[in-house]
């Protein structure tokens, strides 16, 4: 059976989290704070995430990160951000030319495809992928068909 988790106190008394908990905006702060009220209150993880609604794996992590880095531990963690396969230059070629017909781009087609951009970029940038929505995602487009002008 596992241990049972205790509270640290060295960061913050009971009267403290309340406090903290009654005046927090952000709900998964508040929740992490709720969660660490009821360690305080004796309550065991398993009653908690029944409690919450949350997996026992969850509470856990929660009281793990307070113990060990106290309010600060309660915060969401710093991602780092994800690495973009064309430059922000080779972005903006890309989003002038999705503005128009691939017709204007030499292209023997009215409307632009996930294959077909995957297929350009190839050519023009020399750089294999596979996901062209996350290119879509970032230059904030949606799908569209565009009207060939005469």
């Amino acid at each position: 059976m596992r241990k049972r988790l205790t509270v640290n106190t060295k960061h913050a008394s009971y009267e403290t989290i309340k406090a903290l908990y009654k005046s927090e905006k952000n709900p998964k702060i508040k929740t992490r704070l709720l969660t660490i009220l009821h360690l305080f209150e004796g309550k065991s993880s398993v009653e908690i995430s029944l409690l919450l609604k949350q997996s026992d794996a969850t509470i856990r992590t929660t009281i793990h990160r307070y113990n060990k880095f106290g309010l600060e531990g309660l915060k969401d963690l710093e991602h780092a951000p994800k690495k973009t396969i064309l430059t922000s230059d080779e972005l903006a070629i890309v989003d002038n030319i999705l503005k128009e017909s691939p017709y204007n781009s030499g292209l023997n087609y009215n409307n632009w495809t996930g294959e077909l951009l995957v297929n350009w970029v190839s050519l023009n940038f020399n750089k294999k992928f596979h996901l062209v929505q996350l290119i879509i995602y970032f230059l904030d487009l949606t799908t569209q068909k565009l009207e060939l002008k005469d």
